[in-house]
């Protein structure tokens, strides 16, 4: 299942502006960093193979193979995005990416973002997708710098170990519209949504990817204040998920509170259905007051539709995701068993049947 998106207040951002993805390899040339870096073909494509042993680490830091690519000419990111795919072939005891991007005749990056998760070195190819305010791979060491015009990438892999081995192929780094039907899960920045500011403001927050999320302003009418996005699918089974905060009066009530009746809903509505309320935040939870959390199973045809939102007093939306849904793993002894005793083919749920009863 692929997803197509759009943003009505974004258009120049959506997929109906028929902006296609460049291929960033095309005339770029490799700078070496750490370690040995190469062009390479595999499979048709011209891929970047990155081998090397990491030095000794900094004090209190990491060590990482690196290097960058400059491109055959400056491009805009202004309403894009970044795609690469990175297969990771040998990587014992590295646990970090880290990716930057550069402003022509600068040494800061314009881009700078970081991840450290070992499920990033598996071996099959990890896609990513770096846009401006949002954090749908990496994290954002910085904000993102006012230049738009990058000629530079860099690519860090990181051990906290000096002499490990290490290699690595990139490949598919193209830059083209911030959403794209091939985008494992859509991710959208609360503050990119359609919104009333007389109803809504949007708030500065450090935990939030871009830093930045949406509130209601005080003494804003719930019913009245709505964000609003439209998006393209294929048809399919989807998961709605929200990433919230609780502002520090909300949090406190909570965690004085015996269950979880009053646990924050926030209010969710798709195309015409009716109106259905969804905890964002349950009240047992309130220790750590910025949550991420499925809310909603979507089951959806082919074409555009619309999904409304509204927010409870006290709570900050940083981002929504919509990702295909993903079944829960069968243990495999459940999933192995087989009754000793079965039900008639003719009365599945009754035992009594014309076989079972004397004539």
């Amino acid at each position: 299942m692929r997803l197509r998106f759009g943003l009505s207040a974004l258009l120049a951002f959506g997929l109906a502006s028929g902006m296609t993805a460049t291929d960033l390899l095309d005339g770029a040339q490799l700078q070496r960093g750490v370690g040995q870096v190469e062009f390479v073909r595999q499979n048709g494509k011209t891929m970047i193979r990155l081998t090397g042993r990491t030095p000794q680490p900094r004090p209190n830091g990491n060590a990482y193979l690196k290097f960058r690519l400059k491109l055959a000419r400056p491009v805009s990111l202004s309403g894009k995005a970044v795609r690469f795919r990175v297969s990771s072939l040998q990587a014992e005891q590295y646990g970090g990416i880290i990716f930057n991007t550069f402003a022509p005749d600068t040494t800061q990056p314009a881009w700078s973002l970081m991840r450290w998760d070992r499920q990033l070195f598996d071996r099959v190819p990890v896609p990513m997708v770096i846009s401006a305010g949002s954090d749908r791979t990496l994290k954002w060491q910085a904000e993102p710098g006012r230049d738009d015009r990058i000629d530079r990438l860099e690519f860090m892999f990181g051990s906290p170990f000096a002499n490990r081995e290490g290699e690595f192929l990139i490949s598919d780094i193209t830059i083209g519209p911030e959403y794209s039907p091939d985008d494992p899960v859509l991710q959208v920045e609360a503050e990119r949504l359609r919104f009333s500011p007389e109803q809504l403001e949007i708030v500065a927050d450090r935990r939030f990817s871009g830093g930045r999320g949406i509130r209601l302003r005080p003494g804003a009418d719930t019913a009245e204040a709505e964000l609003e996005m439209s998006f393209e699918v294929r048809p399919g089974h989807y998961t709605l998920t929200t990433t919230v905060a609780a502002e520090e009066p909300l949090a406190r009530r909570l965690r004085a509170a015996s269950n979880n009746v009053d646990s924050p809903r926030i209010g969710v509505c798709c195309d015409d259905g009716p109106w259905r309320k969804r905890v964002v935040l349950f009240a047992h939870e309130a220790h750590n007051p910025y949550r991420e959390r499925p809310i909603m199973d979507l089951r959806l045809e082919s074409g555009v539709h619309r999904l409304r939102f509204r927010l409870p007093p006290g709570i900050q939306l940083d981002k929504l995701l919509l990702a295909p849904y993903q079944a829960p793993q069968v243990p495999e002894a459940a999933a192995r068993y087989r009754p000793t005793v079965l039900p008639p083919d003719e009365h599945p749920r009754v035992f009594l049947s014309s076989r079972t009863l004397p004539a």
